[in-house]
C-alpha cells in the first residue's frame, strides 16, 4: 500500500485490555492465550463472520504499534451457542487472536492498556492499524473517557 493513497476510516474500535483477554490466571501472566475481545455491538467494524459455521475465522491485516509491517492475525467468532446442537456448548464471542508478531514477548500488551483499531483503506482495499495508549500516557483519560 502506498502511504499517500491511505484513507483513514471515520470510525475506529475502542478497547481497554484486561487481564483475563491477556492471559494472566490468579494475577499471573502466562496462564493461557493473549487476544483483544470485540464487543458484540463493534463487529461490523470489521469483516462479517458467519453464525452457522462453528469457529468461523478470517485473518486481519494488521498493522501493530511496534512496527509498519502487515502482520496476519486470525480474527475469530467463538459461535459454538449458534451453530450446535449441544447444549453444554455456550460460546458466543468474538476475538483477534494475539501472535508473536503482534506481541512480542507475550507481553507487550498489559491490563489497562487501551487499543485503538483504525481501519486504512486504498482504494477498494483496507488494512487495521493498531494504536497502543499506556495508562502513563498523556492521552490516556482522554481517550478512557470514550470508553
Amino acid at each position: 500500500m502506498n502511504p499517500e493513497l491511505l484513507k483513514f476510516d471515520e470510525q475506529a474500535y475502542v478497547h481497554k485490555l484486561n487481564a483475563n483477554e491477556l492471559g494472566y490466571r490468579n494475577g499471573e501472566p502466562g496462564g493461557a492465550g493473549r487476544h483483544f475481545y470485540v464487543s458484540k455491538s463493534c463487529v461490523g467494524y470489521f469483516p462479517p463472520l458467519s453464525e452457522v459455521v462453528l469457529n468461523d475465522h478470517v485473518l486481519l491485516d494488521l498493522i501493530p504499534p511496534h512496527t509498519d509491517e502487515v502482520v496476519l492475525t486470525k480474527y475469530v467468532y467463538h459461535n459454538s451457542n449458534t451453530a450446535t446442537d449441544n447444549p453444554g456448548e455456550n460460546r458466543d464471542e468474538y476475538r483477534i487472536y494475539l501472535n508473536s508478531r503482534n506481541d512480542p514477548g507475550r507481553d507487550y500488551f498489559k491490563p489497562d492498556d487501551i487499543v485503538v483499531i483504525v481501519k486504512l483503506y486504498e482504494g477498494e482495499d483496507f488494512l487495521y492499524k493498531v494504536l497502543h495508549i499506556k495508562p502513563t500516557s498523556d492521552e490516556y483519560k482522554k481517550v478512557e473517557n470514550l470508553l
